[in-house]
């Protein structure tokens, strides 16, 4: 944004461009109401009054479903929409117990989940919001405009080119019936799947963008039916799963406001449902469910609507070389997912909160290389749900007889028949696809273990569970979804518990025991518990450890001395923070979550007279406790393999980074493409799901506009590793005396395990030097 541009903390100022009032231009339309004086929605329909269909929403006759972290989001930018979505009649309850899935050989469980369903039509939701939008005294709605391209250059948008003739208003060169450009110092491409974002870059001098396209050949038609309770089964939603090569066929169902029904039927490689009633009758009849009956008995109340604009499409916004200022893209302009998966109004709340977190983090107005930075972080965002929107529909695109189609229609089964068995697996893929808890959450030891089973004896558990979910019982629940809570914990030991901790506080618990802090102190020294920097393959571990201090300082030596203030995020014993201290005078902040660290470290600083420089605190990554831009350097060595949202942690630590500072740390990472299984003794000894890559780093650290190396030293953590094995050989009977029998056993069946993947390259490990530049601030 120009320099004119008060700070957001004084007041709003400048004017925002958002392109579409759909569910994604709304959330975007409410974030930027609270940083920019006017925002103006663009709409080439008109838009209705009450909740009804119209034009530009074709999808809107059909089922639509949010998932939980997209409710959680929505609320929170709007309170109160869950009880007025209630109040205007859409039920809800527990997913659990109100979602029936249809599996190709079985059905989900009826359990308990925590996690939250809402159901309505789109309509609905997309008035409720409009008006609440609406409301803003500084946002407007702009009806009957079409945009017809943008204006500015390369290098920054500055407005766009708009026709209309319903009274839109007058931009700069004249009234929208003869076209007109309206300036806007920040516009948004939120236009759906029709954008012609691409097209309009093009013209202002960008290279062509490329984009994935997974097509399923997904077709659907849909009716809504009068549905009383006593002739509903006792579910707010269900679903007959297509899934490739031969459940072609599905449907989705769900009861929306005012006692209704919506049934959409679904049918993939080209085989479509008709959009005439004898047709789609007979279509209903040949799926593996009792919908025909169901159908029977109800009342039609609108015509058949066919829909077959499915595809998922993905555009690589951020793989363009260059991006202009005053522009973003989200929602399905940006990536558009088959609507069997729900995931499109979930994602596109996702993106409005990062967003909010983006603009919230800046001192003013985005600035030089904002838009950019969005655009890499809203494709890292949408990485996830495209993988979980597309790994089923690949094999309606590659072909049944593909390999993959096989395999993972083999996985996709086995995974299926075991959740229908064990309510914490099913738990755990609800959270992965409601978006609450990483998709690697799939991976625990125990999930794992139940799929493994399910493997060796595929029919072992295989029961119809019809009657459960088409009985004769009317749902009649009404749930305050707003305090619902959160879902059980998912635990190694029991399906249902939901007390267990979380991985913070796991990862503390393991942190403050005794034996780990007498394995540190006997064998690393208990000073530098970092991987070392080897001379030779005898060298001593502390000694080797201590020089990766030295080295990692000194890639940052032009920024030390005793005008610096340095933050060491999980500083251990605070081996570091002493030698940063005592070598530069720098003043350190030393952050980390385990108070017995912490009591040690403070204790350790006081018998060497560096308490007045070393200011020891108790905190985590995700959340760091400081203003923007007060460290010169941001210190961390292996700490980010033990932290589950890796982007968060990247962004806190660059947010609190003083323009020209330095972000060095070091981290224990996979090789590129290793899979999650031949990792397995490492990511139960981090106590994580998942390990980051080092093209991980480097691609999030220039989305976050810092400049990068990385010092590859892969080959010493392989030495590292041994000399842990060798030490804890040779000294076992000396260390069963200071550390627990059971502990020093583990020890040595575990560090063979490492050694192993270590020496086979499976991991790596090595130092980066991110400098943050004086450009303009990083979110």
């Amino acid at each position: 944004m120009s320099a004119r541009l008060l700070s957001h903390r004084h007041g709003r100022s400048g004017r925002a461009l958002v392109i579409g009032a759909g569910i994604s231009g709304l959330l975007a339309a409410r974030v930027l109401a609270d940083h920019f004086s006017q925002v103006e929605i663009l709409e080439q329909d008109t838009l209705p009054s009450e909740p009804r269909q119209r034009p530009g929403v074709p999808q809107g006759h059909h089922v639509h479903g949010l998932t939980a972290r997209g409710a959680e989001v929505m609320e929170r930018l709007f309170p109160g929409l869950c009880g007025e979505l209630t109040d205007a009649g859409a039920p809800g309850g527990d997913f659990g117990e109100i979602v029936a899935f249809r599996f190709p050989t079985c059905w989900s469980p009826r359990t308990p989940t925590g996690i939250p369903l809402q159901t309505f039509s789109r309509p609905l939701l997309e008035t409720r919001l409009r008006e609440r939008v609406l409301s803003l005294r500084n946002v407007r709605v702009r009806p009957g405009v079409r945009i017809t391209g943008l204006t500015g250059g390369p290098g920054r948008v500055t407005g766009v080119r708009a026709r209309g003739d319903r009274g839109a208003g007058t931009g700069a060169h004249g009234r929208h019936g003869t076209g007109a450009v309206l300036t806007a110092d920040l516009v948004v491409d939120a236009s759906g799947r029709n954008s012609r974002l691409p097209h309009w870059l093009t013209e202002l001098g960008l290279p062509p963008v490329t984009s994935t396209v997974i097509d399923a050949h997904v077709g659907y038609a849909s009716r809504l039916y009068a549905a009383p309770d006593p002739h509903t089964p006792p579910w707010a939603a269900a679903m007959e799963v297509v899934q490739a090569p031969r459940a072609g066929r599905g449907f989705m169902a769900t009861r929306v406001e005012n006692g209704r029904l919506l049934v959409t039927l679904q049918g993939a490689g080209g085989d479509r449902p008709p959009d005439h009633p004898d047709g789609f009758t007979a279509f209903a009849e040949s799926l593996r469910t009792p919908l025909a009956d169901l159908l029977a008995r109800l009342t039609p109340l609108s015509a058949i609507r066919p829909y077959a604009h499915c595809a998922n499409r993905r555009t690589d916004y951020h793989r363009l070389p260059v991006w202009p200022d005053g522009l973003i893209a989200l929602g399905d302009s940006v990536c558009a997912f088959n609507p069997l998966y729900g995931q499109g109004m979930g994602v596109a709340a996702m993106e409005a909160e990062l967003l909010q977190t983006m603009i919230g983090r800046e001192r003013a107005l985005p600035g030089h290389g904002f838009t950019r930075t969005y655009q890499h972080r809203v494709a890292a965002l949408t990485r996830r749900p495209w993988i979980m929107s597309t790994v089923q529909d690949r094999g309606w695109h590659l072909g049944p007889d593909a390999r993959s189609t096989r395999v993972t229609q083999a996985l996709l089964t086995c995974a299926q028949q075991t959740m229908a068995a064990d309510p914490d697996v099913f738990r755990r893929f609800l959270a992965a696809m409601h978006m609450t808890r990483s998709s690697a959450v799939l991976l625990h030891p125990r999930a794992v273990l139940a799929l493994a089973t399910t493997a060796l004896r595929p029919d072992a558990s295989l029961h119809d569970d019809t009657h459960l979910w088409w009985g004769d019982t009317p749902h009649t629940g009404r749930v305050d979804l707003a305090n619902m809570g959160n879902p059980p914990v998912m635990t190694e030991n029991a399906r249902d518990d939901s007390s267990a901790p979380d991985h913070e506080e796991a990862t503390r618990r393991y942190y403050e025991t005794g034996d780990v802090d007498a394995f540190y102190d006997a064998v690393w020294g208990g000073e530098d518990i970092h991987v070392g920097q080897y001379a030779d393959a005898r060298e001593a571990i502390a000694d080797a450890s201590r020089r990766t201090v030295q080295r990692a300082a000194d890639r940052v030596v032009d920024l030390l001395g005793p005008d610096a203030t340095v933050l060491d995020l999980g500083s251990g014993y605070g081996g570091s923070a002493r030698a940063l201290a005592e070598r530069f005078g720098c003043r350190v902040v030393a952050l980390d979550l385990s108070e017995e660290h912490n009591r040690r470290h403070r204790a350790a600083n006081a018998r060497r007279g560096l308490d007045g420089l070393i200011e020891v605190v108790t905190g985590t990554l995700n959340h760091l406790p400081y203003e923007a831009e007060r460290f010169d350097v941001v210190w961390s060595l292996e700490v980010l393999c033990h932290v589950t949202d890796r982007d968060q942690a990247l962004a806190e630590a660059v947010r609190v980074l003083k323009p020209g500072g330095a972000l060095v740390f070091s981290d224990i990472m996979a090789a590129e493409e290793t899979p999650a299984q031949a990792l397995r003794p490492a990511l139960s000894r981090l106590g994580v799901d998942t390990l980051a890559t080092p093209s991980f780093y480097l691609e999030h650290l220039a989305g976050l506009g810092l400049k990068t190396d990385f010092e590859d030293r892969s080959p010493d953590l392989a030495t590292h590793y041994a000399r842990l094995d060798e030490e804890v050989r040779r000294r076992a009977a000396e260390l069963r005396g200071v550390i627990s029998p059971a502990y020093v056993d583990d020890l040595l069946a575990n560090l063979p395990l490492w050694t192993d993947i270590t020496r086979r390259r499976l991991l790596r490990w090595g130092l980066f030097h991110a400098r943050r530049t004086t450009a303009g601030p990083a979110s």
